[in-house]
This record gives C-alpha cells, structure tokens and sequence, in this order.
C-alpha cells in the first residue's frame, strides 16, 4: 500500500480590490468587541469659539493727512466743526423764541436801527414774492404805532427763517441777538473735539485755516470766540 501523499494546507483566499490581489493589511482588520458593542470613541473636542475681530484703534485726534503742499485749510461749520443740531437746534430757536424781546429792548439803539433799515430794505425788494412781509415806516404817533412795526419786523424776519433765506439783512441781525445771547451766557458754541487739536497742528505746520459760511463775520467769531472747545 503506497504511503499516503502529505499536502499542505490551503491557502488562504486572496483579497481583491480594484483588481489587484494582495492580503488586507493587518493593520486594517478591525474586531468588533464582544456582545456586539460599537467600539469606543474619545470625543471630539469643541472647536474654539469664534473671536470678533479687534477693533482697529482709534485715529489720533487732530492729525490729519494733508497732502504736500497745502498752504490753506477752508472748512465749513455745520457738520464740520460744529454739529448741525446746535445750529437747527439752539441758534436759530433762540432767534425766533427771544426776538420780540430784542427789538422792544434795543430799539432806539443805532445798530438796531440799522438792522431794521437793511431789513426793510430787502422787504422792497421781496414785494413780489410769495407771503414776504413789508416793514412800514414810523411816524412817532406813539406806542401803538412802535408795536405795529415791531411785529411786521418779526414777521419779516420769521418769514425769511422760514424758507432758509441767506440775505445779508437776515444774517446781520442774527448775528448781532447770538452776539447778545453769548455774551450774557445764554448760549454756548459748540465745535466737535477733535477740531481744536486739528487747527492747532495745521497752525503749527504753517498751514492758515479758514472758516466758510453762510452766517455772518461776527457770528463765526461768536460761535468760536465762546465755545465749549477754546481755540
């Protein structure tokens, strides 16, 4: 009887994969746990919470780039130097709430008296316009007669407010009740903080600054000469 041929156990099954054959990695080959439990997993840690950028920092005050050469600096008032609700808001209020009051008390004064001629001056030449106000002479007849004048004056000059006219008749009374207003404390100019410093470095550069406006010379000067910011 012929003895019985050894043969080698067989071999194991190839792995396929994408047609290739090759034995799956050990390092692969995972084992599920006993009773069937998914395997343990470290939890993920949180991401970091997200960080709104830093602000930038805020711009020196009064340094202001001004290209090579400038010699001058033009600036406005309303929104520029000075906020525009002081101006809607305190100046011409004031105007419109203290004016009956100014004229009765500074009536036989020369400069009133002037202010009223220019005032009805600029009425002649309104008479064609819509609503304007005539400023008729006085004949000194009496009181009664001073106070018809008056109000036509108040009326003038409220009608002229009214529609935001510049006229130099305006602007030069106004000047004269902020100049008053001022003065006795009333009112107090006020400019942005970041002004001063600003003037103050373009003096310091040779620059000259200038002030634009529609109101009157001696108004800018009011404004500036008794702000809340000393120049």
């Amino acid at each position: 009887m012929a003895a019985e041929e050894s043969r080698a156990p067989p071999a194991p099954p190839l792995y396929s994969r994408g047609g290739s054959q090759s034995a799956p990695p050990a390092a692969r080959r995972r084992t599920a746990p006993p009773g069937g439990a998914r395997p343990h997993r470290a939890p993920r840690a949180p991401p970091p919470p997200l960080r709104a950028p830093s602000p930038p920092p805020p711009a020196a005050m009064g340094v202001l780039p001004v290209p090579a050469g400038v010699r001058a600096i033009l600036l406005d008032v309303e929104g520029t130097t000075t906020p525009i609700a002081f101006v809607q808001e305190t100046l011409f209020p004031y105007v419109r709430d203290n004016l009956r009051d100014y004229l009765r008390a500074h009536w036989e004064e020369e400069e009133c008296q002037r202010d009223v001629g220019l005032l009805r001056k600029q009425a002649q030449e309104d008479a064609g316009l819509d609503g304007a106000v005539p400023i008729p002479l006085e004949s000194g007849s009496g009181d009664e007669e001073l106070e018809r004048v008056i109000q036509a004056v108040v009326d003038n000059v409220l009608w002229q407010m009214a529609l935001d006219r510049k006229t130099t008749a305006l602007k030069q009374l106004q000047g004269h009740m902020w100049r008053a207003a001022y003065t006795t404390g009333h009112v107090k100019g006020e400019v942005f903080e970041d002004v001063v410093p600003a003037i103050r470095k373009w003096r310091e550069a040779g620059m000259k600054v200038y002030i634009y406006s529609s109101g009157s010379v001696e108004a800018q000067k009011l404004l500036f000469g008794y702000s809340t910011e000393a120049l």
